[in-house]
């Protein structure tokens, strides 16, 4: 394997230095402290190559929102300095999206006219609404208002 330098100006081996460096840090050893104080476990150890790359999250259930829509987030690395919203949109859709057989995008696009409809039918079939999705008072409110 070829450790010469990269065109980002540093070494695999002087990376990894880098990364134990942080991983021994003050800084660090608080985080992991946190951790372990949340979570029972922590190795400490965080393969900081592994933030480079999208990933999911699944969030600890604090709250009924996140209950209600038993969903996840998605973890998506940056800088902060060079990514307009826009390239960070298409940097995620392409690193998400689903090909078809022409390595095209496969977009499912929901007319606007359809949209209640919709609506209408997650309700009735399978209960999905704006109070089940979001369970807090003012959205329940508004969903009975809305509905009844």
């Amino acid at each position: 394997m070829d450790f010469s330098v990269q065109p980002w100006g540093f070494t695999l081996t002087s990376l990894n230095d880098f990364y134990k460096e942080i991983n021994q840090s003050y800084e660090m050893q608080c985080l992991y402290h946190d951790i372990k104080r949340d979570t029972g476990y922590f190795a400490d150890l965080i393969n900081f190559r592994t933030l480079l790359h999208p990933f999911f999250v699944e969030p600890s259930i604090n709250n009924e929102r996140l209950r209600a829509q038993s969903g996840f987030f998605l973890f998506e690395p940056y800088d902060g300095t060079s990514c307009s919203l826009e390239n960070i949109h298409d940097d995620i859709d392409n690193k998400v999206s689903l090909y078809n057989g022409h390595n095209e995008p496969i977009r499912l696009v929901i007319p606007g006219e359809k949209k209640q409809q919709i609506l209408n039918e997650l309700n009735q079939s399978l209960e999905i609404n704006q109070a089940t999705l979001f369970p807090d008072k003012e959205n329940v409110a508004s969903y009975i208002k809305n509905n009844f």
